[in-house]
C-alpha cells in the first residue's frame, strides 16, 4: 500500500472533487462511536480519504491504491453496519467462543489528526493481492456470484 504526501501547490486552486470529498468526511462519526473496532476503522477511512483528496490536484498512477482503500474502508464500514441492522450478526455470535475481555486498552485518538496505520507498503501485501486476483478469477467464485440472491439456501443445488 503506497500512501501518498502530495498536497496542493499553494498558488493551485483546490480541485473540486477533493474539496467535496473533504467536506463529506466527518470527524465526528468515530468519537459518537462506541465500539472501538468501529471507530478505528472510521479513523483509517478518514485519514486515507484524506490522503486521497490531498492526492487529487496532482494525481499520478502512484496514487491509484489510495482510491482503493477509501473505497473498500468505506465498504467494510458499510457492510458491518448492514450485517448488525439486518440481524446477520446477531445469528452468527453464537457461533463464536467468547474471548477474554482486553486488559489494555488503546488510547482515543483525535479523528480529525488521524494517520494512515500503514504508511509504508507491507510485503505481505502483494502476496495478499495475488491471492485476491486468483480467487476472483476462480470458476467457482464465478458460480457463487451467479446464483440468483433471490435463492434461499435451503434450495440451492450441489451444482
Amino acid at each position: 500500500m503506497i500512501v501518498s504526501t502530495v498536497s496542493y501547490n499553494s498558488g493551485q486552486a483546490p480541485d473540486p472533487r477533493a474539496a467535496a470529498m473533504r467536506r463529506r468526511i466527518s470527524a465526528e462519526i468515530p468519537s459518537r462511536t462506541g465500539h472501538r473496532i468501529i471507530r478505528e476503522l472510521y479513523e483509517q477511512f478518514i485519514a486515507y480519504a484524506r490522503a486521497y483528496s490531498d492526492a487529487v490536484a496532482n494525481y499520478t498512477p502512484h496514487d491509484e491504491p489510495l482510491t482503493g482503500v477509501t473505497i473498500r474502508a468505506s465498504r467494510a464500514i458499510t457492510y458491518i453496519c448492514d450485517a448488525i441492522t439486518n440481524g446477520a450478526a446477531a445469528a452468527r455470535v453464537i457461533l463464536i467462543e467468547p474471548g477474554e475481555p482486553p486488559t489494555e486498552f488503546e488510547a482515543l485518538h483525535d479523528p480529525a489528526d488521524s494517520k494512515p496505520f500503514m504508511p509504508e507498503p507491507d510485503p505481505v501485501c502483494s502476496e495478499w493481492d495475488a491471492l485476491g486476483d486468483r480467487l476472483e478469477q476462480s470458476p467457482a467464485l464465478e458460480a457463487w456470484v451467479a446464483v440468483d440472491d433471490d435463492i434461499p439456501a435451503s434450495r440451492w443445488t450441489p451444482e
